[in-house]
């Protein structure tokens, strides 16, 4: 992990750390808009929710003379809501010493500069991290979780929580890129199947013999094999 990237994540786990609370079933219930909400009132930043023209305008972070706000569009799910303000609370967080105006769209990144699109991949790595802390997601896999109940009380998109989980898998037990992959979508197609309590994600170790034995056993299934190998997996920004 690069140290840009770990900066990051600390800094959505300290201001995550800053309004937590430390009993077992606020971890179990986490609510991420109700926690988003707390740190707007804590940084005086007005939330408006608009309807943008273009829906392909996700959400602005505007600061100046009169304050600080986020404007997001009202059309699209409450999920993508959330993200975007996690994602703006990114921006403010991390660079609003560089600029004081941010738009985020649904845009190819091609037509971002490389400054551009790095500062969007660090605005949603924070977000991620502060709308699922690690510390959140361990509590709910320890207590075996189904992956859609993760989603679900979070508050969160399935395909932000999967690639958080992809993440979470990855750095936790120190494993690669596939291997993590197919851990998570072993994950997720097992809740759907509600079999979630033998998914590998619950046997999962640092142990690189164990690794393997999980690896071969997922490639032993041809038809999620073929899914993995046709599939081009694209990560989104929400």
């Amino acid at each position: 992990m690069t140290m840009v990237r770990m900066e990051i994540i600390e800094k959505a786990m300290n201001v995550f750390d800053s309004f937590k609370y430390f009993h077992e079933q606020y971890f179990l219930t986490y609510d991420a808009l109700a926690s988003l909400e707390l740190l707007l009132d804590h940084n005086e930043i007005f939330l408006m929710p608009f309807n943008f023209e273009l829906q392909k305008i996700s959400g602005r972070l505007e600061i100046d003379e009169l304050g600080t706000t986020i404007a997001v569009n009202s059309n699209h799910s409450q999920n993508r809501q959330t993200f975007t303000i996690a994602h703006e609370l990114g921006h403010f967080y991390l660079h609003s010493h560089k600029r004081k105006t941010f738009t985020e769209t649904k845009l190819s990144e091609n037509l971002y500069s490389l400054g551009e699109v790095l500062i969007e991949r660090e605005a949603n790595l924070f977000a991620s991290e502060l709308l699922i802390p690690e510390e959140v997601l361990e509590k709910m896999l320890v207590k075996k979780f189904n992956y859609f109940r993760i989603s679900n009380t979070i508050g969160v998109s399935t395909e932000a929580l999967k690639w958080r989980i992809h993440r979470y898998v990855m750095f936790k037990y120190n494993t690669d890129y596939r291997l993590a992959l197919m851990v998570t979508e072993d994950y997720r197609i097992k809740s759907m199947e509600m079999n979630h309590s033998r998914a590998f994600i619950f046997i999962m170790d640092k142990n690189k013999y164990l690794q393997r034995e999980i690896f071969e056993e997922i490639m032993e299934r041809e038809s999620f094999f073929e899914n993995l190998l046709h599939k081009r997996e694209e990560v989104s920004l929400y």
